[in-house]
């Protein structure tokens, strides 16, 4: 999913016989579907969208659906939940709620979101949906029905 100015995009790549099976950013797999991403993205917002090198952080001053997922995913990650408004709004809090995950993740205390502090929250929460782990949904126990 892709969040637009001019509203959701969803693209779906398939690859299959990747010869790099790691779980990294820098997976083939992961960077040619970034590279796919940007293109769509440039070719429905327009060649005047700004370069993803320059739109890589976030910090205090910034608004926006990002900063929404930024405080969504703080409040579901950090120990202990800052608690923060998701408001959309990169003000004192959400800042402070940062430079406080990114000293507890041993990261340079910048309360700037850059790539090494977006990597250790891991995927950005774009919905209030509770996301429930891998081995809570795997030591589920379901009933057996007969034939």
């Amino acid at each position: 999913m892709i969040e637009a100015k001019s509203g959701p995009i969803a693209i779906c790549v398939l690859t299959n016989n990747n010869k790099d099976q790691r779980w990294t950013g820098e997976n083939a797999g992961e960077v040619l579907t970034s590279k796919i991403a940007r293109e769509v993205y440039d070719y429905f917002e327009g060649a005047t969208a700004e370069p993803a090198e320059k739109t890589s952080e976030l910090k205090k001053g910034v608004e926006g659906q990002l900063v929404q997922a930024l405080q969504r995913t703080l409040n579901a990650r950090a120990i202990p939940s800052p608690n923060l408004s998701v408001d959309g709004d990169f003000g004192p809090a959400t800042e402070a709620a940062l430079k406080a995950f990114q000293q507890a993740k041993q990261l340079a205390v910048t309360g700037i979101a850059n790539v090494e502090t977006l990597k250790a929250l891991g995927p950005l929460l774009f919905d209030d949906e509770k996301h429930v782990s891998p081995s809570e949904i795997n030591g589920e126990k379901l009933t057996r029905e007969s034939p």
